[in-house]
């Protein structure tokens, strides 16, 4: 983040804000390069560099690259305190730029060549900048500006140079004109300071203007327009946000989830969610530590997971990390190999991870919780939480099948466990010689080996 500015030393300097590092100092046409204004911070051309453009004091119009701080010289003038102010007035995607000269003219040029469009003049002095608003909400942006001296008058400009109205004021000015609806009553206000008070006129749309009334202080609204307003509170004031063609009511014009005021500091373009063209959104590309201004970082494989940054930002995983939902699946097998999702550990949301539905041989794209593909009685999901193989209707190959030993108590992973006292309630013990034990489950009728102590030899005599 850098800060400009001007001085009486002729020169234009911009600073690291964080560092205090001179980053470049131009100087302008020496002796009449005073410069007593406001900058006007703004990509004209569209390159993804700010333009910065300064009157000075003597009238030299200067446009300035952010970036390096060479110098156009963009018209001759004489005698202005105003700073430029700058919109794409009539919609054609075209920047224009006004500024009010302290003889009483003001200018409207195209800003990026300086060519002049049209001149307009009233018989007094423009000591401040205008403001650029829709002041009446008929869909056309007005310029609006106060004189002073012989003519102390409130402005209202067409974008096409006319003059739609005027309104004496009572004291000198020595602020630049605000415009916003104050009271949120459907008409733009207008607030102009002096230097004993601040003044309100209202913009009727059924009438010109009309007078309202002294007012201490500042407020802002729904529509501003005005220098120091920022209505939707992304720390860009709505004029600035109006001439680089975002919308001041919306702190993220493009919804790329990257702020406005976010785009200023990253130099991205807040009326495109992709700077740099590579299909990636700006506020994704910040979040994972990419550059919005470079198109080849789509392509890294950061993480190894043989997916680019711009499949992992399709698939919804982390560029940064090979296993982004921890299934012991690298993201890029999920999606090229499997098809699962690499950002959830279960695609299939059927209660069985997608790991443990490949390693059994299961669909992890099928919720298949309720299918019991070995017949043992037991479902996928239930030998997902009992630790059985859903394909072995037998998993600890001890004679029963794991439905059964579930329902009756038995562990099916463990061909050897006790006897438990259900088992013992509805069943008989059958001791042999040698000490071979068997269970007789009664209401199948069915003989059991559970358990084996030892191969008894049986009695002949018995």
């Amino acid at each position: 983040l850098e800060v400009v500015f001007g001085s009486n030393e002729d020169l234009m300097r911009s600073l690291d804000l964080r560092t205090g590092h001179l980053e470049w100092a131009t100087l302008l046409r020496g002796g009449n390069s005073v410069i007593w204004t406001n900058p006007f911070l703004m990509d004209t051309d569209g390159d993804g560099v700010i333009e910065i453009y300064v009157m000075t004091l003597a009238g030299d119009l200067y446009v300035l690259d952010g970036a390096t701080g060479e110098k156009v010289l963009l018209g001759i003038f004489r005698d202005s305190n105003a700073s430029p102010v700058l919109a794409d007035l009539d919609g054609d995607g075209i920047i224009e730029l006004a500024v009010a000269m302290y003889y009483g003219t003001l200018f409207l040029l195209n800003a990026n060549t300086g060519t002049q469009l049209w001149n307009s003049s009233v018989d007094g002095a423009f000591e401040t900048a205008p403001a650029i608003a829709d002041i009446d909400l008929d869909g056309n942006l007005d310029i609006v500006v106060a004189s002073e001296w012989r003519d102390t008058s409130l402005y209202a400009f067409s974008r096409t140079g006319n003059i739609r109205w005027s309104v004496p004021l009572v004291d000198i000015l020595s602020s630049s004109p605000l415009v916003t609806d104050l009271d949120n009553d459907g008409n733009q206000d207008i607030v102009v300071g002096s230097g004993s008070r601040v003044l309100c006129y209202t913009v009727e749309r059924s009438n010109p203007f009309a007078y309202s009334w002294p007012w201490i202080g500042e407020r802002g609204g729904a529509g501003t327009t005005g220098n120091w307003t920022d209505h939707d509170g992304d720390l860009l004031t709505d004029t600035y946000e109006l001439a680089a063609g975002s919308d001041p009511t919306l702190n993220d014009t493009d919804d790329d989830d990257l702020s406005d005021y976010q785009e200023f500091i990253h130099s991205t373009n807040p009326r495109n969610n992709d700077t740099d063209g590579d299909s990636i959104p700006e506020g994704w590309e910040i979040e994972n530590d990419y550059d919005p201004l470079d198109p080849q970082d789509a392509a890294q494989d950061d993480d190894l997971d043989n997916l680019t940054a711009y499949e992992e930002y399709l698939a919804g995983s982390d560029p940064h990390v090979m296993d982004t939902d921890g299934d012991g699946i690298p993201d890029g097998e999920e999606v090229n190999t499997y098809g699962t999702d690499p950002a959830s550990n279960d695609t299939d949301s059927d209660g069985m991870p997608d790991n443990w539905e490949l390693t059994f041989g299961l669909d992890p794209l099928k919720n298949d919780a309720l299918e019991d593909p070995d017949g043992d009685g037991l479902s996928n999901l239930g030998e997902y939480h009992a630790g059985t193989d859903p394909q072995m209707a037998d998993s600890d190959s001890d004679g029963l099948s794991d439905g059964w030993e579930m329902a009756n108590g038995f562990d099916p992973l463990d061909p050897v466990v006790p006897l438990d006292e259900r088992l013992l309630s509805s069943s008989s013990l059958l001791v042999g010689v040698g000490g071979a034990v068997a269970i007789v489950v009664i209401g199948n009728r069915k003989w059991r080996r559970k358990r084996a102590v030892d191969s008894a030899r049986r009695d002949p005599s018995r």
